[in-house]
């Protein structure tokens, strides 16, 4: 078993319109990490300038879930900016990975 002892993993996820598949993402995510009880984490979401309800949803996730962060853009910039800007709040001390 690995344990990061003063590190945690940082997940990095660019969406656009994806209001049907945020809340089954965050609980895959949550309940991924609760098995794994040595390993913390922060879940970084940049919104990509959606216009349905993912911001919502994920507002009201990162009010119950402080690992949880929103980034929203203010245009489409498109998957790989979206990335790169989730990599500019990645906390020190982190791995980060992408899902995108």
């Amino acid at each position: 078993m690995v344990i990061f002892l003063d590190k945690k993993i940082s997940i990095i996820a660019s969406f656009l319109n994806e209001e049907e598949n945020i809340n089954e993402f965050i609980n895959h995510i949550q309940n991924s990490f609760k098995k794994s009880n040595h390993i913390d984490y922060e879940l970084i979401f940049i919104d990509d300038f959606s216009n349905d309800l993912s911001n919502t949803l994920i507002k009201k996730a990162c009010i119950k879930n402080k690992r949880i962060k929103l980034i929203t853009l203010k245009k489409n910039y498109g998957s790989d900016p979206s990335i790169q800007t989730g990599f500019d709040f990645v906390s020190q001390k982190n791995y980060a990975t992408v899902i995108d």
